[in-house]
């Protein structure tokens, strides 16, 4: 199988109210997850990398046009803030190329640095000629290369363990690895069996093996088939 490209794309979007408020206020953040709700709009966590007022950096963002909503999560040591905003057509480009988004999305003094993984040259010829055609684009580098020695589903793979280690807790996931290693997903026949082993070797009753099962499996399942009302 081909290896995929890596695609590092970096633009300041003039009008965009995150590229000029970070560039006038000199911040930088990073953006670890992000949704796109629409082919409008997007929701994210941000966390700034400098020390400053989240009041202040909330009540600017709101002044812009493309800002939707904006909610304080935390205040120290870093502001982290929740956002919903009108997309300005990157996460777009990359959806349409096949492209899978790699977090986090950073920031700095205005310039948002995205990177993706493509599987076909095709797709990162997409990207380049639509983002040398934006007139909203100021600035902007665009570098990409083959990566070496991994597959597209390695490296997706490597995403999604990423992600279990976020949203599973570290007792969580260390039940589900131990759950894997001793073959309890391999077979239904003698499934039982082995969970009240393995609950066993955790030092764990059955009945708390199966909570820590089933709460793992919930969030996992959130997270992969994502659904607001879940």
């Amino acid at each position: 199988m081909p290896k995929p490209y890596l695609l590092r794309l970096s633009v300041f979007h003039r009008g965009c109210t995150l590229s000029e408020f970070f560039k006038k206020s000199k911040l930088q953040a990073k953006i670890p997850f992000i949704v796109r709700e629409s082919l409008d709009k997007v929701s994210f966590i941000i966390v700034i990398e400098n020390n400053f007022n989240v009041h202040y950096i909330r009540r600017e963002l709101l002044r812009g046009s493309d800002i939707i909503e904006v909610e304080i999560l935390g205040k120290r040591p870093y502001p982290v803030l929740f956002v919903r905003k009108y997309t300005r057509g990157i996460l777009n480009m990359l959806a349409y190329a096949g492209g899978i988004l790699i977090p986090p999305i950073t920031i700095d003094y205005g310039l948002k640095t995205f990177n993706a993984i493509l599987d076909k040259r095709s797709g990162i010829s997409y990207v380049v000629k639509q983002v040398n055609s934006d007139s909203s684009i100021s600035r902007k580098v665009i570098e990409y290369h083959r990566i070496a020695g991994a597959s597209l589903e390695e490296l997706f793979g490597a995403m999604l363990n990423s992600l279990f280690k976020f949203i599973l807790s570290p007792r969580e996931l260390e039940i589900i690895k131990e759950c894997y290693r001793k073959g309890l997903f391999n077979t239904h026949k003698g499934y039982n069996i082995r969970k009240s082993s393995l609950a066993y070797m955790l030092g764990l009753s059955h009945s708390t093996l199966i909570q820590h099962l089933k709460h793992a499996e919930k969030k996992i399942f959130k997270y992969l088939l994502y659904d607001e009302n879940m």
